[in-house]
């Protein structure tokens, strides 16, 4: 169904775009997604990139005219519907229904709340108890302080006695930050509440921890902390655990604090 949304939209926006430039175009066309534009091409046909290509960003669009490939529409697509698509294309938009909240693909499967500084992210192939850095939180040389929500799912990997995802928890953590231009940033981190653990019959638990790394970067110029994730599993041999995890900042003022 979601698929469907979107592909109803980019043939409404192509269609549109395509007869402002007198190309003949139907919804018969073929719509395929490729990361480079191959020729030769027969005529109304449309690709979405995939990839950088030819200078085009991913999620332009191009329709092939007299036999070449000409973009057509930038890498805004709109589309709608009660639950984010757990992939999208760089510059895609998304309506959520019924709170009608906006969201933008900032990178690829990666939706952000519009005008919010937040982001949404997996993290797969992650090591059985090791440390792997997550999120970075970026903080510029001013004046200024925060608090990030950060919440955190983490499902076991393959491997274990039944399979992968045979157990998940989360938890939830606040970290604090404050800096002084020309100063070194200070962070704490605070965990919160702690999902029981949903095991599988005759499968292992997780541990799920989270930590902040050592804050680099001048006095003098930006700096950066970054988040640190440790899964592991309770017993068994699983790994290439996953974590999802949602963070927003929350500051009494504009700072350009972000994470990613």
């Amino acid at each position: 169904m979601r698929r469907t949304w979107l592909l109803t939209a980019l043939f409404i926006l192509a269609s549109v775009n395509a007869r402002a430039q007198g190309i003949a175009y139907s919804p018969g066309n073929a719509l395929t997604y490729a990361s480079t534009l191959s020729t030769p091409c027969a005529d109304g046909n449309l690709i979405v990139l995939t990839a950088t290509f030819g200078g085009f960003a991913p999620g332009t669009i191009h329709v092939c005219l007299s036999n070449v490939w000409t973009p057509i529409v930038p890498a805004a697509i709109a589309v709608s519907g009660t639950v984010l698509p757990s992939t999208c294309i760089t510059g895609a938009i998304f309506t959520v229904t019924p709170a009608g909240a906006l969201w933008t693909c900032a990178s690829t499967n990666n939706f952000v709340p519009v005008g919010a500084t937040a982001i949404i992210k997996t993290v797969t192939g992650l090591l059985n108890n090791t440390n792997t850095t997550i999120l970075n939180i970026t903080i510029p040389n001013i004046s200024g302080g925060a608090i990030i929500e950060l919440t955190i799912s983490g499902s076991l990997g393959a491997g274990g006695a039944v399979g992968a995802f045979e157990s998940t928890t989360g938890r939830s953590f606040l970290i604090a930050l404050t800096r002084v231009a020309g100063a070194a940033t200070v962070a704490t981190i605070s965990i919160g509440n702690l999902a029981s653990p949903a095991v599988t019959v005759g499968a292992s638990s997780l541990n799920l921890t989270a930590s902040l790394g050592v804050v680099s970067g001048a006095n003098s110029a930006t700096q950066t902390i970054p988040v640190v994730l440790n899964l592991s599993r309770v017993s068994g041999a699983s790994t290439n655990h996953t974590a999802s995890m949602v963070s927003r900042i929350v500051s009494p003022a504009p700072t350009s604090i972000t994470i990613n």
